[in-house]
């Protein structure tokens, strides 16, 4: 079975010889010459569902089609990707269908690379006529940007409409910069409390709203089935009577907001005692708050310092006009948020849980070719990291937790693609077995056994070490620090043994 010839790479006790069956079985799949229907089936196998409708809604449109034929909408009304290739050979010759799909790709940016998931709106139009025309992709879409696209209440009655649908995809959504005032918030609000919605993050940045845009929202926060932990109202003029009204909610045992976000919403002192009162509550899940720019004078400031000083204060980072206050303690309080470079992904490895978490894939996946695909089952996080970075990765099976110059190989000679084989990466081991360090080729062995499946990364690259610890009861055991000069920024990655998993951990 091809899996498993190409997991089967080890070193010495462990390790055999590089697995040259993976870069072989590539090249063979790459010169083979495969039927029309077929290649298409492939490529629109490769489709998310929010990228298949874009594809959808593109052939619909002959002013985007530089002068293809359009196919009726009544033709891929609920077509999935078989009926689509069926579609499509019937309307178009043979060379014409690879022309068009390769037109439309290229305009949904599809070949260089760029991840559908996240759904922006100026790369189309930015109006409101366009988003309602495009409600099918951004309901299948994880992250949603329409900020600063003219947009009105009328988009948060059509939002109402997408939040609430079973099949809606949104966990990140921008209305940051549009003229929504109270009454779309308003319309929003019924969305957000719909037992379908996933969102998460909701920014409302500069959308003319005043304090009353509070009362639904507060609402909203309270409701068991609300989702959001990041909410962003900042450049709105909330006032402290707007303040006041959200303060039960962000006591409430059912509020999940982690994140608050109130620069510059024309608060003073006043608001500052409200706050005080809800900081110092074991309910609240608040971890981070922003209230820079707001007139709250030395007198406030103190409120709200003392109610930081309360052991029952769940604040970690408190954002004031002196800058940012650090509240975690130890290493956590460099903490970054890391998200899995789709396009790194190889094609044995299937990402889950909202693709924080890879697994070893039960078949090959077919992913669209990428020159920045690893051939080893390996992978690599967007964030190029430099200055103090910490992060958090739980494992299973045996994987590779490294960091990389975003320069390492992807293809070619296995060495240098391997993660801890070469100068360009790092990386520790870890299997039910113990921990070994890998750096340039040479394996250092740990001689302890893993007491848990949690690993924390703290990288300082300005003093050029990397230290991995074992998270352990909320405390941090030292396993090993690589001492070395860094001279690019670092891309952490995963490289999965067969029957693994690796997760980033929500810190």
């Amino acid at each position: 079975m091809f899996l498993c010839e190409a997991q089967s790479y080890a070193h010495r006790a462990e390790f055999g010889s590089p697995p040259t069956a993976v870069y072989s079985y590539c090249l063979l799949r790459a010169n083979m010459e495969k039927p029309v229907k077929q290649k298409l089936l492939e490529i629109l196998q490769d489709l998310g569902e929010a990228e298949l409708k874009l594809f959808h809604w593109y052939l619909q449109n002959p002013e985007l089609l530089d002068g293809f034929g359009a196919i009726k909408k009544c033709s891929l009304q609920r077509a999935d990707r078989v009926d689509t290739v069926e579609v499509m050979v019937e309307e178009y010759t043979s060379d014409h269908v690879i022309d068009v799909t390769n037109l439309i790709l290229k305009k949904m940016k599809i070949t260089e690379g760029e991840d559908l998931d996240v759904f922006d709106l100026k790369k189309y139009s930015a109006s409101e006529e366009a988003l309602l025309r495009l409600l099918p992709v951004v309901k299948a879409s994880n992250k949603v940007l329409l900020g600063g696209c003219n947009l009105s209440e009328r988009s948060c009655e059509a939002f109402f409409s997408v939040l609430s649908s079973p099949s809606c995809q949104v966990r990140e959504l921008d209305l940051s910069e549009n003229i929504l005032q109270n009454s779309g918030v308003k319309l929003l609000s019924f969305g957000l409390t719909s037992p379908h919605c996933r969102l998460e993050i909701l920014r409302l940045s500069n959308c003319n709203l005043s304090g009353d845009s509070f009362k639904p929202l507060s609402s909203v926060l309270m409701s068991p089935s609300c989702q959001v932990r990041e909410l962003d109202l900042s450049n709105n003029n909330l006032q402290d009577s707007g303040l006041k009204l959200v303060v039960p909610a962000l006591g409430s045992p059912h509020c999940k907001l982690e994140n608050l976000r109130l620069r510059d919403c024309n608060l003073s002192e006043e608001s500052c005692e409200v706050l005080a009162s809800v900081l110092s509550l074991q309910t609240s899940s608040l971890r981070e708050m922003d209230l820079r720019n707001n007139e709250m004078q030395d007198s406030g400031w103190k409120l709200a310092s003392a109610a930081l000083e309360s052991p029952d204060c769940t604040l970690e980072i408190f954002r004031e006009p002196d800058g940012v206050r650090w509240l975690k303690p130890g290493l956590r309080k460099y903490s970054c948020q890391l998200t899995i470079d789709t396009n790194t992904v190889n094609t044995f490895l299937k990402l889950t849980d909202n693709q924080r978490k890879v697994i070893i894939a039960p078949q090959e996946m077919l992913y669209r070719d990428h020159p920045d695909r690893f051939i080893l089952p390996q992978l690599l996080c967007r964030e190029g990291l430099t200055g103090r970075c910490y992060w958090e990765v739980e494992w299973t099976g045996g994987v590779h937790i490294a960091a990389s110059y975003k320069g390492i190989k992807r293809t070619g000679d296995i060495g240098l693609c391997w993660f801890g084989w070469n100068a360009q990466s790092w990386s520790l081991k870890c299997s039910d077995g113990g921990y070994s360090v890998w750096d340039d080729f040479r394996e250092t062995a740990i001689p302890s056994s893993p007491v848990s499946n949690r690993v924390a990364v703290y990288m300082d690259w300005p003093a050029g070490t990397l230290s991995f610890y074992e998270v352990f009861s909320n405390t941090l055991i030292q396993i090993h620090t690589i001492n070395t000069t860094f001279t690019e920024p670092l891309y952490p990655g995963f490289m999965l043994q067969p029957v693994s998993s690796a997760s980033l951990c929500l810190i």
